[in-house]
């Protein structure tokens, strides 16, 4: 039974990191377009 709920757990652990990473990513892509979206209306401006 000990055994089920450490196996059932790890996976639920794994996919937890699995989002995370995936947020992560998401954020990142979300700053660097951002970051364009930034320097673009610099470049309009001048």
């Amino acid at each position: 039974m000990e055994e089920i709920n450490k196996e059932k757990i790890k996976s639920e652990i794994i996919e937890n990191i699995k989002y995370v990473q995936n947020l992560d990513i998401l954020l990142f892509i979300h700053s660097l377009i951002n970051e364009s979206n930034i320097l673009n209306k610099k470049e309009a401006v001048n």
